[in-house]
């Protein structure tokens, strides 16, 4: 088993981009209906006709994970879009980082609250029970992240970094 390299998917769960689904099913059956009952036939079918090509264009957008890579002690955060489209979002290196513990550890990240420069979260939205956050240093200043790593990806952050790598504690 290889320790220097791993990679571990989350998908996204984002309640807006359902909403944003729905309301464009229901904007196309209201404008169907509206041209069937009211509107001349042929000007407004156009319009119908390019509405419903961009809902199956840009449909398989609406899916996303994240995909987070390990290798030799750098993050790297992806997104991938409708199982096809990767896109690198963020890249950290370990070196840089603080403390890497659970994201409600508040014993160990109450020292580090309100003085981060940026926060990014590559988190899924479903369930944060295993959610941990790396608190980098970036000059005098910090920086967190939040992600959702499995235990393989954990593993390998904790041989290379273990005076940092807090597990969470289950038990709580």
């Amino acid at each position: 088993m290889n320790l220097n390299y791993c990679e571990c998917a989350v998908k996204r769960a984002d309640r807006k981009y359902k909403v944003i689904k729905y309301l464009w099913i229901l904007s196309s059956i209201y404008l169907i209906f509206m041209n069937i009952v009211f509107l001349p036939r042929l000007t407004f079918s156009l319009v119908i006709l390019l509405y419903v090509g961009a809902l199956i264009i840009f449909w398989p957008n609406f899916s996303a994970e994240y995909e987070y890579v390990f290798c030799d002690g750098q993050i790297d955060f992806d997104i991938i879009r409708s199982g096809r489209k990767r896109k690198t979002l963020h890249k950290i290196d370990l070196v840089d980082a603080e403390i890497i513990c659970g994201i409600y550890d508040d014993e160990r990240l109450s020292k580090y609250n309100h003085k981060f420069v940026y926060t990014k979260s590559f988190l899924s939205g479903m369930n944060y029970k295993g959610a941990y956050c790396i608190i980098l240093r970036q000059g005098a200043q910090f920086a967190k992240v939040s992600f959702e790593p499995d235990e393989r990806m954990l593993n390998c952050i904790k041989n290379k970094k273990p005076r940092i790598t807090f597990p969470i504690d289950y038990e709580e």
